[in-house]
């Protein structure tokens, strides 16, 4: 059975309604930043429309957190997997007493 964004009336839900939003707002963005701007970096030296070089570089930072948080979620995992929780042997703490 196919995914909608719609429910089970036809009507759109709040996931469709938020889809059609965020397509309308990066519509907007990309038809206000058509211009062309120079980039110069170490030695090279390019010019390209203003949303490339925004959505690159978006695309690299949401990359680089991708990677990091699967390094993280990974470390953490191995951790989990194989360490044993042993109770704690030692002598008894003081007593409390309500």
């Amino acid at each position: 059975m196919p995914k909608t964004i719609g429910n089970e009336r036809g009507n759109l839900s709040f996931r469709g309604w938020a889809i059609i939003v965020i397509i309308f707002l990066i519509t907007i963005f990309v038809l206000q930043n058509t211009e062309v701007v120079d980039i110069t970096f170490l030695f090279w030296q390019m010019s390209l429309s203003r949303v490339l070089l925004l959505l690159g570089a978006i695309a690299v930072g949401v990359i680089i957190g991708l990677l990091i948080g699967w390094d993280l979620f990974r470390s953490k995992k191995k951790k989990g997997s194989k360490e044993k929780i042993e109770p704690v042997s030692g002598p008894p703490g003081p007593s409390v007493s309500e």
